[in-house]
Order: C-alpha cells, then sequence, then structure tokens
C-alpha cells in the first residue's frame, strides 16, 4: 500500500451495533493486564463472557 491514510478514514467494515460497548469491555479488560499484571487467560474468559452476554 503506497497511500498513508489518517485516523479514521479508512472503513473497510461495517462494525455491529454493539461494538462500542464490546470495545469498552476489551479495553478494560487488556488494561488490567497489562496495567496491573492480572492473568491473561482469566482476564480474556471474563471478557468473553461478558461479550456474549451483550450479544444475546
Amino acid at each position: 500500500m503506497n497511500v498513508f491514510y489518517g485516523r479514521n478514514l479508512v472503513r473497510t467494515m461495517s462494525y455491529w451495533e454493539t461494538y462500542p460497548e464490546a470495545n469498552a469491555i476489551m479495553k478494560e479488560h487488556l488494561a488490567n493486564i497489562f496495567n496491573k499484571q492480572a492473568p491473561i487467560g482469566a482476564e480474556m474468559a471474563n471478557a468473553a463472557a461478558r461479550i456474549r452476554a451483550l450479544m444475546k
């Protein structure tokens, strides 16, 4: 790719309607992993459960 696109200028897919909430859940759990040294498996399992509940 020879063209540089600025932030939020390239849209290659449509996001589902609960994407903002799912993104917030992932940000929270990734912050726990990287900032609080929480166990990765437990954080990802918790995030997955919360996102599954959100999608129902």
